[in-house]
């Protein structure tokens, strides 16, 4: 039988295989506030489309994305914005060995390569800062402001590419039972102390 401290050393162990991916995503994929914003309106827009009809959801709803979108106006800095959210993305492309990168990451990196990572991730940013209705404020406002459907919202560029860092999906998509099973470990073993 093992000792606690070698238990406690086994269900690190278990997770240190993802645990660089993990950190990039919780600390800098959902950093660029644009990325959880998308994905809460969809998700809001998706609890709509639900309920269908009611008037008064829709409108807290509603009254709830125009008060982020006020908030994110104010932080919103393009130039550092879209500089860091490439940067990140060069970075994890370098950090993250490519048979455990993420499918979606995969496929930008393959449909945007432009000779490396910096490049292909900058021609990535540019684009969807040119395209999506979810990156610059303003346009943001106008299209929130044009009541889109949720078709409209799940077609976005912007939105494409963050509904895949929700996280409870991405970590199930990505990592399986890995990380609940750390998670149940190490909650077992703090019981010990």
């Amino acid at each position: 039988m093992l000792g606690l401290m070698e238990q406690y050393d086994q269900i690190y162990k278990s997770i240190d295989p993802i645990s660089v991916q993990r950190t990039y995503i919780n600390e800098g994929f959902l950093a660029s506030a644009w990325v959880p914003n998308a994905i809460s309106i969809g998700r809001a827009w998706n609890a709509m489309d639900q309920k269908k009809g009611d008037d008064a959801f829709a409108t807290q709803v509603k009254g709830g994305v125009d008060k982020a979108i006020g908030t994110y106006q104010e932080t919103y800095n393009e130039i550092a914005d879209r500089k860091i959210f490439a940067q990140i993305l060069a970075s994890f492309y370098n950090d993250v060995p490519v048979k455990s990168q993420p499918k979606f990451f995969s496929e930008i990196a393959e449909k945007y390569w432009a000779g490396n990572s910096e490049a292909t991730f900058q021609k990535y940013a540019d684009y969807l800062w040119e395209n999506s209705n979810f990156i610059k404020p303003e346009k943001l406002k106008a299209f929130m402001a044009s009541n889109p459907s949720l078709d409209a919202i799940k077609n976005d560029p912007g939105y494409k590419y963050a509904v895949n860092l929700y996280p409870a999906d991405y970590v199930k998509a990505n990592f399986g039972s890995i990380v609940a099973d750390f998670e149940s470990k190490r909650r077992n073993w703090t019981t010990y102390i």
